[in-house]
């Protein structure tokens, strides 16, 4: 325990801080120039305070005893608000994270994981099948070669209109799944699972509504940088 009695010292930070006789206070003004060391110590004030003015500031530590051991070091100052900023800091950037990453990932989970050419493949796909059951003709236009239309003998808008007209009445709930997409040689085959209510037997004749499943293989070529169906292959009714 320390016997310096109370007074201004230098507190080792560069200012003078008030001791009162067993531990540092709160109260600190700018050191005063160096003095002799035989100068003597002023009365204590009777209330100490950022505004006191001591005759001379001591220029070690602990004059009285002739050491800066005498003294406690003065602590340091707490740095209690540098966690709730770090947290705020932290939390902030976890936010700009998820703004950025979790529409991709909303994204890339709906569209099954594709992406690229083999994503604009599956939009291609899906626009076709969206056409056929709306009777949009530039849809299925837009989804399509040459070389099917003419296969299919759809290669002008009323036969293509007849022929989904005559698709909607005998089926009903369509549902198209992708199941698988291969890219090969500069062709993409995407292939689905479609099920629906058919009204229609193998034999074009009216039934009564049953549960049907079509597996179908698109085959995607690339014109002018657009992948568009050349040909779709029916493996399984």
């Amino acid at each position: 325990m320390t016997s310096t009695p109370a007074g201004w010292y230098d507190d080792g930070h560069g200012a003078a801080r008030w001791w009162d006789g067993a531990q540092w206070t709160e109260h600190t003004q700018a050191a005063a120039v160096a003095q002799p060391a035989a100068v003597a110590q002023p009365a204590a004030p009777n209330q100490p305070g950022p505004n006191s003015q001591p005759a001379a500031v001591a220029t070690t530590s602990a004059p009285f005893s002739g050491t800066a051991a005498a003294l406690p070091p003065v602590a340091p100052a707490k740095r209690g608000w540098l966690i709730p900023v770090i947290l705020g800091g932290s939390f902030l950037l976890l936010v700009l994270l998820a703004v950025i990453f979790v529409p991709v990932l909303v994204k890339t989970m709906a569209t099954g994981g594709y992406a690229g050419d083999e994503l604009e493949a599956v939009e291609v796909v899906e626009a076709y099948d969206d056409a056929w059951q709306s009777g949009d003709c530039d849809g299925f236009e837009a989804t399509t070669t040459e070389n099917l239309r003419a296969e299919t003998s759809l290669e002008d808008c009323a036969t293509f209109e007849e022929a989904s007209a005559g698709f909607q009445e005998a089926t009903d709930a369509y549902e198209l799944e992708v199941v698988d997409v291969t890219s090969e040689s500069g062709v993409i085959t995407v292939r689905t699972d479609e099920t629906y209510t058919s009204y229609l037997d193998e034999d074009d004749n009216p039934v009564p509504g049953y549960d049907a499943l079509s597996t179908v293989d698109y085959t995607l070529v690339e014109s002018d940088g657009e992948w568009l169906i050349d040909s779709a292959s029916y493996l399984e009714e």
